[in-house]
C-alpha cells in the first residue's frame, strides 16, 4: 500500500490493479477520514500524500486492519509529488482538507494553497475532475474565496 517517491509517473491502472477514478488527498493527517472514505467507495481508487511518517503508518495500519484494498499512501511533500508523478488530467478529485493556515503575515507565503498550487491542481485534474478544500479558519476562507488564489482557476 505504500508508494515510493521517484521521479516516474504512477500509472494508476498498475499501482491498484484496476481502471477506477482516483481521488488524492493531500495531508491526511493520521489518515481515519481517508480510510473510511477508501472503505465506503471500493469501486474508487484513493491516494493519500501526507509529510509526517508517523501519520502514513496509522494510515495503513488502519487500512490493513479494515481490510482496504483500494488505498495507496505516499510520505512525501505534496508539490514535489504533483509536479513530478502524477499524470496530467488523471485525476477525478483532489482533496485538501484543513491546510496549515499560517495564519501570520509573514508566513503567508508558506500557504498550501497560493496561485501556482491552483494551477497546477488544475493541470492534474480531469475534465470535470473536483477540487474539494476545507478550513476552519474563518479568515483564511475569506481570502481564498475573495483572492485571485482559486478564482478562475477552479470551478
Amino acid at each position: 500500500m505504500g508508494v515510493e517517491f521517484n521521479d516516474a509517473p504512477l500509472d494508476f491502472a498498475a499501482l491498484f490493479g484496476r481502471d477506477a477514478p482516483v481521488t488524492l488527498e493531500i495531508g491526511f493527517g493520521m489518515g481515519a477520514s481517508l480510510v473510511a472514505m477508501a472503505k465506503a467507495k471500493p469501486e474508487q481508487n484513493f491516494l493519500g500524500i501526507e509529510v509526517h511518517s508517523p501519520g502514513v503508518g496509522a494510515c495503513l495500519a488502519s487500512a490493513e486492519e479494515e481490510g482496504v484494498q483500494n488505498l495507496r499512501v505516499m510520505c512525501h511533500d505534496a508539490v514535489e509529488v504533483l509536479h513530478t508523478m502524477i499524470p496530467d488530467n488523471s485525476l477525478n478529485m483532489v482533496q485538501l482538507f484543513f491546510p496549515d493556515p499560517w495564519h501570520k503575515a509573514r508566513h503567508n507565503k508558506r500557504r498550501i494553497v497560493q496561485p501556482p498550487f491552483a494551477e497546477l491542481v488544475k493541470s492534474k485534474l480531469k475534465l470535470g475532475g473536483v477540487f474539494h478544500m476545507a478550513t476552519d479558519w474563518g479568515s483564511l476562507c475569506r481570502a481564498y474565496a475573495g483572492s485571485h488564489v482559486l478564482a478562475g482557476r477552479l470551478s
